[in-house]
C-alpha cells in the first residue's frame, strides 16, 4: 500500500497532468493532440501517462468529470432555489456564465470540440448539454405559468439563452475593456430583457448597465 506522502504526491501529478493537458487540448484541439504531446509536457515517459488515466479518451472523461458536471451540479442547486423565476432565470445565467469564466479552457474543449471525440465522450457531452437545456426550459415554463414570458416557444428561446452564455468562449479577452464579471452582468441582464416582459425584469436588470 502507497504511503499517504506517495498517495499525495500522485494527486498532484493527475491534477498537473489534466492541466497540461487541458491546455494542449484548448490550443491545438483534442484530435490534434497526441499523448507524446501530453507526455512530454508533462516531462514524463507515455506509459506513466497511461498509468494514470488510460488513453487520451481517459483523460478527457476525466476533464470532463472535473467541469463540466460541476457545472450542471452548480446550475442545479439554483434551479432548486426557492426564490421569484425571473431573479432565478438571472442567477442560473450568471453562474452558468461565472463557471465558464473559471473553466474557460475547459468549457472550450467541451463546448466547441465535441466534434473531434470518441462517441462515447460525445454521447457524454450531449447528454449533460440536453440536462441543462431541460433546466432552461423548467425555469422559462415557470416565468410562462404566469404569464411573463415575451416569447412563445419554450424550447428555441432555451437555445438561444445558452447560445448568449456559450458565446463569450469565442470572443471574450482578459485585455478587452470589460473585466468578465461585468460582462456577466451584461447577458444576464441581456437575457432577462429579451426574455421577460419589462414589469417581470427584476430592478437589478432593467436598466441597460
Amino acid at each position: 500500500m502507497s504511503s499517504p506522502g506517495k498517495r499525495t504526491t500522485e494527486l498532484e501529478t493527475k491534477d498537473l497532468l489534466l492541466e497540461v493537458a487541458i491546455d494542449l487540448f484548448a490550443t491545438k484541439g483534442y484530435a490534434a493532440t497526441s499523448i507524446r504531446d501530453i507526455a512530454n509536457g508533462m516531462g514524463m515517459s507515455i506509459s506513466n501517462i497511461y498509468h494514470y488515466y488510460g488513453n487520451k479518451e481517459g483523460i478527457l472523461l476525466a476533464i470532463f468529470e472535473q467541469s463540466a458536471v460541476r457545472l450542471y451540479e452548480d446550475l442545479e442547486r439554483v434551479a432548486e432555489l426557492d426564490m421569484d423565476p425571473a431573479e432565478r432565470l438571472g442567477l442560473l445565467v450568471k453562474t452558468n456564465l461565472t463557471h465558464t469564466g473559471r473553466f474557460r479552457n475547459e468549457a472550450r474543449i467541451y463546448t466547441i470540440e465535441r466534434e473531434q471525440y470518441p462517441p462515447e465522450a460525445q454521447e457524454r457531452v450531449k447528454r449533460l448539454q440536453r440536462q441543462i437545456l431541460d433546466m432552461y426550459v423548467g425555469q422559462l415554463r415557470a416565468i410562462a405559468a404566469q404569464g411573463l414570458l415575451v416569447h412563445g416557444d419554450i424550447t428555441v428561446l432555451a437555445f438561444n439563452i445558452l447560445g448568449v452564455v456559450n458565446w463569450p468562449l469565442r470572443w471574450f479577452r482578459e485585455d478587452g475593456p470589460l473585466a468578465f464579471d461585468q460582462v456577466v452582468e451584461e447577458i444576464a441582464g441581456f437575457v432577462l430583457r429579451a426574455c421577460l416582459r419589462p414589469e417581470a425584469v427584476p430592478e437589478s436588470y432593467s436598466a441597460i448597465i
